[in-house]
């Protein structure tokens, strides 16, 4: 949309605080508002101030107070009404009339038919912020900046949630403390070994039944063969009882012989070769001999560690949770630890766009800069007193405001007798040449003439007073 040049015609309001009515009619350059102190020389600046952004005890350039603070008493309402000339459109005249409730206001517009109005334009036309050096020091060099355009309202808002974020994590990730290494323990799987158990008990049971099969069959064989060799065993042993009693006989005998002076061998050669006892025998001719049984229970070790095993299975377990537990917070930690890396980088990023966006606008004043904190300031210092002068801010200001293409040229100057002869002089002849409407007010008393308006006394506050009841 073209820019268009917006100047204030005149000024109207009825039932505020301290006038019941008054209405103040501008020049196309510079208006001058003469008056001594308490005169109404702020309610009139202050008048486009509220037309435009109302009353409100809190919010953004707004007149702030209790909306009923400014009606005049014993009145439900007031009214301000400023007629704007729009030179661009052949001088057509836009009222915006501001209707003040004690709970609420209302703004409405009034133009020429085909006059442009458009919710880009009232936009613009709302977001006018300092039509004056003391409206614009009075604001941190954040809103300073925010009025030159530079917005760093997200970026902030990205960083703040970040570090929020950061705050929250770290506790989180501090939660965790020093993790203490935890020994590395195997679960036990009890069921797992309640079935090996098992298996191994039905293989020593297989065992043991061949075991006590295998003694059993020897048992067996063993009392057979005794049993039918009784018989033969009794006549072997009379035998046997018959050799002996013959080499009994025979050693007396050649006892007898030797006795008698006899020194051969040949009767000890024949005892010698007398049938000599022999060995227990079954019918067949073996020896009979007690069988050599195997033990019959198997080896119980195996299952005995397991019951083992079991046993400790509890404590192993619990052990080997401990571990789990220590893992998993290894684990979670790692993951928080990433998560803050993670949200460092982003807070790096942020600030990386930040500062690329306020080094990408080009500012046009030497020693003009944007900060980190994204505030204005100029060689270094805030724009406000005490850093510069009454004088100095006025021209600072009016070289920012002129910077910019508003919809409303119009700058007010406020307590323009404390500038110097030569700015008093040299900041309207800048901001005529601009192209701005300004307007000044200055203490004392005038008679008037073209461009002025004259308030020749104070104001009196009106007197309250409770009625009487007789």
């Amino acid at each position: 949309m073209k820019n268009k040049s917006l100047k204030i015609d005149s000024i109207k309001f009825s039932n505020h605080v301290h006038l019941k009515t008054m209405k103040c009619e501008f020049g196309g350059t510079i208006t001058e508002i003469v008056g001594m102190n308490g005169s109404g020389k702020t309610t009139i600046i202050n008048a486009l101030w509220m037309a435009i952004k109302g009353i409100a005890l809190k919010g953004n350039d707004c007149i702030i107070g209790d909306r009923f603070k400014f009606i005049q008493n014993g009145k439900k309402s007031m009214d301000v009404e400023i007629a704007l000339i729009d030179e661009n459109h052949n001088d057509a005249r836009i009222l915006l009339k501001r209707h003040v409730l004690k709970s609420s206001s209302k703004l409405t517009f009034k133009a020429p038919e085909n006059y442009p109005i458009s919710h880009e334009w009232l936009q613009n036309l709302l977001s006018v912020s300092f039509l004056s050096a003391k409206n614009f020091t009075q604001k941190n060099k954040k809103e300073q900046a925010l009025l030159l355009g530079i917005d760093t309202h997200d970026f902030d808002a990205d960083l703040a949630a970040l570090k929020s974020e950061y705050t929250s994590l770290n506790r989180e990730y501090k939660a965790f403390g020093d993790l203490e290494s935890v020994e590395k323990v195997e679960k036990v799987d009890i069921q797992e070994l309640r079935q090996e158990k098992t298996e191994l008990q039905n293989s020593w049971q297989k065992q043991y039944e061949k075991n006590q099969a295998h003694n059993l069959e020897l048992r067996h064989d063993y009392e057979n063969r005794v049993n039918m060799s009784i018989a033969e065993a009794q006549q072997f042993n009379l035998r046997q009882n018959g050799r002996e009693e013959k080499i009994r006989e025979s050693n007396i005998l050649l006892a007898q012989l030797q006795s008698w002076g006899y020194s051969g061998n040949e009767v000890d050669n024949w005892i010698k070769d007398l049938p000599r006892p022999e060995t227990y025998r079954d019918i067949n001719g073996e020896d009979v001999r007690k069988p050599e049984y195997i033990q019959e229970l198997p080896d119980q070790s195996e299952i005995e560690s397991i019951d083992n095993q079991i046993a400790q299975a509890s404590e192993i377990n619990q052990k080997a949770a401990e571990y789990e537990r220590y893992l998993a917070d290894v684990e979670q930690r790692e993951a928080k630890k990433q998560e803050l890396d993670a949200n460092q980088e982003a807070q790096r990023e942020v600030m990386r766009n930040r500062i690329e966006y306020i080094q990408s606008y080009e500012l046009n004043f030497d020693g003009l800069e944007i900060d980190e904190d994204g505030g204005l300031i100029l060689n270094g210092r805030e724009i406000r007193e005490p850093y510069f002068s009454k004088g100095e801010l006025e021209k600072i200001v009016v070289m920012l405001r002129a910077s910019l293409d508003d919809e409303l040229k119009i700058v007010f100057i406020d307590d323009f007798d404390l500038l110097d002869e030569k700015n008093q002089k040299e900041i309207p002849e800048y901001l005529i040449e601009k192209g701005f409407q300004v307007i000044v007010a200055k203490v004392g008393r005038s008679e008037g003439g073209e461009n002025i308006i004259s308030l020749s006394e104070p104001i009196e506050e009106p007197k309250n007073e409770k009625p009487k009841l007789i």
